[in-house]
């Protein structure tokens, strides 16, 4: 994704509360089944983060949806094959 910035819309939210533990991302199967949740329960549009924000504190469920993915393990995975090829360059 960082080395494809033309070809995705990516963008990064602040926020004052530290919510880096949900996985607000569309990647894989679950992560779409979790954002078809969201929807079915929010019936107002635009859904804003606040309401999905509420919606976790009161379906605490929703969250195991799509836990079971690492956060970031392209990323992860680059940095490991980055190692990796740097140790073999030193030998």
């Amino acid at each position: 994704m960082k080395n494809s910035k033309n070809k995705f819309k990516v963008l990064n939210i602040k926020y004052n509360e530290n919510i880096s533990h949900l996985r607000w991302t569309v990647d894989r199967i679950n992560d779409l089944k979790l954002v078809k949740c969201i929807v079915k329960q929010i019936k107002t549009r635009p859904i804003t983060m606040k309401e999905i924000l509420e919606l976790n504190k009161k379906d605490p469920n929703l969250k195991k949806i799509n836990q079971d993915y690492v956060q970031n393990e392209g990323f992860v995975k680059s940095l490991k094959e980055d190692q990796k090829y740097l140790n073999n360059e030193k030998s």
